[in-house]
């Protein structure tokens, strides 16, 4: 077994650094963000992010021998650093990486201004489960993706995809460039996803629940679908949208 630094005080110059990326601020800011717990941890080292620091409480984990840059640290320390407190006591810093639109270019989606990290976490799980590599998110709200409530709710899948933040403009540029057929979401006048047959080459767009798509992609040649809803409700949340637009369009 190693010998690990030891750190127990809240006011260490490390703790300080790594307690500033919870500020949103601070975070967008800096080159490194923070994942927390092991299955996290281990998507993101098997994925080619490089680790700065993995802080683990041995009074909370005990596991510290498989990971590297190990500090470990005490347990009022790990609470002081980690937003989901004494869950599993394994914390990283990582360095961001840019993201690269690569791999199966023949299916895209496009988030437009959804924002909530409870929603992107489950599409990025979505899109790992059914293998689509690559996501942008565009529109004019500013989306901070390596927020840590966006990584836990995707369960680690935040780390399996190339997730792009891009402009109106420079997300029609790429869909023009790959010539995927361009497909959006409406309620109104609008093929059913179920009987809907897409092209091989692809990309979706989708709004959020409150506002849609933006008025920005009226003016580009689309094909627009629907979800049909056989119930009382008008709407589903949107991650439950995408799921099902993804797998139709994927299954037809």
């Amino acid at each position: 077994m190693q010998d690990h630094l030891f750190i127990s005080s809240k006011s260490n110059a490390k703790i300080k650094e790594t307690t500033k990326l919870l500020n949103n601020q601070k975070r967008k800011k800096s080159a490194f963000f923070i994942v927390e717990g092991a299955r996290e941890v281990t998507l993101a080292l098997n994925s080619k992010f490089k680790a700065q620091t993995i802080f683990i409480c041995p009074e909370i984990s005990g596991q510290t021998d498989e990971y590297p840059q190990v500090i470990q640290v005490s347990k009022e320390v790990y609470n002081h650093m980690a937003m989901r407190k004494s869950t599993e006591g394994i914390l990283g810093v990582f360095e961001k990486k840019p993201s690269n639109l690569q791999g199966n270019m023949h299916n895209l989606l496009v988030l437009d201004n959804v924002e909530k990290p409870g929603n992107l976490g489950a599409i990025f799980r979505t899109c790992d489960a059914l293998g689509i590599q690559n996501v942008v998110l565009t529109g004019t709200k500013s989306i901070d993706v390596y927020h840590p409530s966006i990584i836990r709710a995707s369960l680690g899948a935040f780390f399996t995809l190339n997730i792009h933040q891009l402009s109106f403009e420079q997300t029609v540029e790429l869909i023009e460039s790959q010539d995927l057929e361009l497909y959006t979401t409406s309620a109104k006048n609008a093929a059913s996803i179920y009987s809907f047959k897409p092209s091989k080459k692809w990309a979706l767009v989708i709004g959020s629940e409150e506002n849609g798509i933006g008025l920005f992609w009226n003016t580009y040649n689309q094909k627009k679908l629907t979800i049909p809803m056989h119930g009382k409700v008008s709407s589903l949340n949107v991650s439950v949208a995408t799921a099902l637009c993804l797998s139709a369009l994927l299954n037809n």
